[in-house]
């Protein structure tokens, strides 16, 4: 007895038992996530039983969402230095990485718009490059998301403090003497 599969339907046909059909792909819906396993059994008009199939083993993972494990701390950053600072690897879980999920990065100021031209984000190693000039001298909140193939997400925002650098080699100290008191005050 052979077995031929029509290529347009991939239904399969049984020559010598009278063109029994069958389609060899199946929804089932609603299991819980775990690991299955099945085989299938054909039976007759008349009930004779045939042998089971192989046992195939099956896995139901619905999408989980990615989750925020640990917080990214603020930062600050001083002006005309370069600075290079990342997110830690276990910053952001999805635990559908395992069934091959992965995740994207997105970032971005808190309103969505563009990061200034003196702070980039390398998505391959998660490093932020800063390089603040005086007049970046402030505050701003950096809001990073992350997405799964699913397009599920969840974000964290930090926040990133640019302060003036100061050279304390380069100071030229201010001494004032005062007779009261008869102390040295150095400004």
């Amino acid at each position: 007895m052979s077995a031929a599969v029509d290529n347009l339907t991939g239904k399969r046909l049984v020559a010598d038992n009278g063109n029994l059909e069958f389609i060899d792909q199946y929804n089932i819906n609603y299991l819980p996530d775990g690991t299955y396993f099945a085989s299938i059994q054909a039976i007759d008009n008349t009930y004779v039983e045939s042998i089971f199939s192989q046992e195939i083993m099956f896995v139901v993972n619905y999408n989980n969402p990615p989750t925020l494990k640990y917080e990214i701390g603020d930062m600050t950053v001083l002006t005309d230095i370069t600075t290079n600072f990342n997110i830690a690897g276990d910053t952001f879980y999805d635990e559908d990485i395992q069934y091959g999920d992965f995740l994207t990065y997105t970032v971005t100021l808190d309103d969505g718009s563009q990061l200034p031209n003196w702070l980039t984000f390398n998505h391959s190693d998660k490093t932020f490059n800063a390089m603040p000039k005086q007049e970046d001298i402030g505050k701003i909140n950096i809001k990073v998301t992350v997405t799964d193939l699913s397009n599920e997400e969840v974000s964290d925002i930090f926040e990133l403090a640019v302060e003036k650098y100061v050279d304390i080699n380069n100071i030229t100290p201010n001494i004032n003497i005062s007779e009261s008191g008869k102390r040295l005050y150095i400004y």
